[in-house]
């Protein structure tokens, strides 16, 4: 259930929908690690794959959770995708 919630943000986030960016911004430091990762790896795209970036997810709301999940995270795989989406969010300033 939580899937269809986070994805259905980024959606209306990526549509530019301020209230959806807030509550990504929020979920990219939720307590759940699976909640967590799947928004991270969502905006993560964007820098894999530039033309896919949507403005409306690539808003500066997002760069300080990710900044603040890139400095908790043990695990070098997931710091490696946080570092590219905040470089993704970051090109869009």
């Amino acid at each position: 259930m939580w899937k269809a919630n986070v994805y259905a943000t980024l959606a209306l986030a990526a549509r530019g929908d301020k209230a959806a960016i807030d509550k990504a911004a929020k979920l990219i430091g939720d307590p759940k690690k699976d909640i967590r990762e799947a928004v991270v790896i969502a905006i993560q795209k964007g820098y894999d794959a530039p033309g896919n970036m949507s403005p409306g997810v690539a808003q500066s709301a997002l760069l300080k959770p990710l900044l603040d999940f890139i400095d908790n995270e043990p695990n070098e795989g997931m710091l490696t995708r946080a570092l590219h989406a905040a470089a993704a969010v970051r090109s869009f300033e």
